[in-house]
This record gives structure tokens, C-alpha cells and sequence, in this order.
């Protein structure tokens, strides 16, 4: 068992997603710049590679998801927000602060009192 309490808890999920925000921010700014790209007749000028330029435009999309599900962990493994015995990743916040067990293995996430 850990000595993190709810209150740890939260204060470092909140941290969390005060380091994250920025890197998310630039993270949509490139998403939506590659995937509207196309829209806006950047590719108009270049009609023979079109499809090699939506494909190298596809392979950047799906490399920056692989990036966000990698950030994702890091970012919880950084701040101390895995589960302690299954090591897997928390993704619904609310229900293990309110519940206070791992979403997938079911062990306790943290403790009522600080260990001392």
C-alpha cells in the first residue's frame, strides 16, 4: 500500500494538468495544422504528389497519436499517478478519487491517513 492520501492525490492529477496543458495546446496547434493543411489548397501547387503528400500527412497524425498515448503515461508515471501495484495508467480521475481503487486491477490507490 502507498502513503498517498486523496488530497495528494488531487493536488498531483491538478499539477499535472497544469505541466500538461502546454504541450497539449502545441500538440493541437500541429494536429490541426497537418490535417487541415489540405482544406486550405496548401497541396493546390503540387497536383502530381497529392497523394504521397496526404499520406505523409496521415503517418504524421497517427505518429503524434503514438506520441499522446506515450506523453500520457509519462506525464502520470512523473507525478506519481500510476496504479502502485499494476503500474497501469489511470484515465477516469473522478471514479478513483471517489472510489479509491485502481480501475483495472482493483487495488487501493491510496490511503486514509499519511503514513508518518
Amino acid at each position: 500500500m502507498t502513503s498517498m492520501t486523496k488530497e495528494d492525490y488531487n493536488s498531483r492529477r491538478k499539477a499535472m494538468a497544469q505541466s500538461s496543458i502546454k504541450w497539449m495546446i502545441g500538440w493541437l496547434a500541429v494536429l490541426f495544422g497537418v490535417a487541415l493543411g489540405p482544406q486550405w489548397g496548401y497541396f493546390e501547387r503540387y497536383d502530381e504528389w497529392k497523394c504521397v503528400l496526404c499520406a505523409g500527412a496521415l503517418l504524421i497524425i497517427m505518429g503524434m497519436a503514438l506520441w499522446l498515448c506515450w506523453f500520457a503515461r509519462r506525464q502520470q508515471q512523473r507525478f506519481g499517478l500510476l496504479c502502485p501495484s499494476c503500474g497501469k495508467m489511470q484515465i477516469h480521475f473522478r471514479v478513483v478519487t471517489a472510489t479509491g481503487h485502481c480501475e483495472h486491477c482493483a487495488e487501493t490507490i491510496f490511503c486514509e491517513t499519511k503514513a508518518g
